[in-house]
């Protein structure tokens, strides 16, 4: 909290309340870029591909 009263007395928050804030909003994006990457390390690439790879049998996509 030593850190948080420097700060809002430097100017690099107007209060308290709004450093907390920012650090709370910092987290939740770094929260979410990590849980998209945990999400996507479970993913079998090798089943990914063969999947978008399979033919469907649909022949009216793409249409040339």
């Amino acid at each position: 909290m030593a850190d948080l009263d420097l700060w809002v007395r430097e100017g690099r928050y107007p209060k308290r309340s709004r450093a907390l804030q920012y650090s709370v909003d910092l987290l939740a994006a770094r929260e979410k870029r990590n849980r998209l990457a945990r999400e996507l390390n479970k993913l079998d690439r090798a089943e990914e591909i063969r999947l978008a790879d399979e033919d469907t049998g649909d022949e009216s996509w793409p249409i040339s």
